[in-house]
C-alpha cells in the first residue's frame, strides 16, 4: 500500500508541475493579447492572429505529427523492443528539431 501511496504522489506532483506551466502559458498568453490590444488596437489584434496561425502551421507541420506517433509507437512495443523503439524516437526528434 505504501508504493501506491508514493506513486499516487509521484504522479500529483507532476500533474501539478504540467497544470501550473500551462496556467502560466495560459496568463502570458492573455497579458501578451492585452498588450497588443491596448498598444495596436484592433489591427494589432488582427495581425497577432495571422501571426500565431502561421507559427502554428509551422510548428505542426515541422513535427509531422511525431508527438503522437512516437507515444503510440512506444506503447505498442513489447518490453524488449521499447528501449530500441524509444532510441529510433529520439534520433527523429533530433533530425526533426
Amino acid at each position: 500500500m505504501g508504493a501506491l501511496r508514493g506513486l499516487t504522489r509521484r504522479v500529483a506532483g507532476a500533474m501539478s508541475i504540467f497544470s501550473g506551466t500551462q496556467a502560466f502559458t495560459i496568463l502570458c498568453s492573455i497579458l501578451r493579447t492585452k498588450f497588443i490590444a491596448v498598444w495596436a488596437g484592433q489591427a494589432g489584434i488582427g495581425v497577432l492572429a495571422i501571426y500565431l496561425a502561421a507559427v502554428e502551421l509551422l510548428s505542426s507541420g515541422g513535427t509531422v505529427g511525431l508527438r503522437t506517433a512516437a507515444v503510440r509507437l512506444v506503447s505498442v512495443a513489447g518490453a524488449s523492443a521499447r528501449k530500441s523503439v524509444c532510441r529510433a524516437v529520439t534520433r527523429l526528434s533530433w533530425i526533426v528539431g
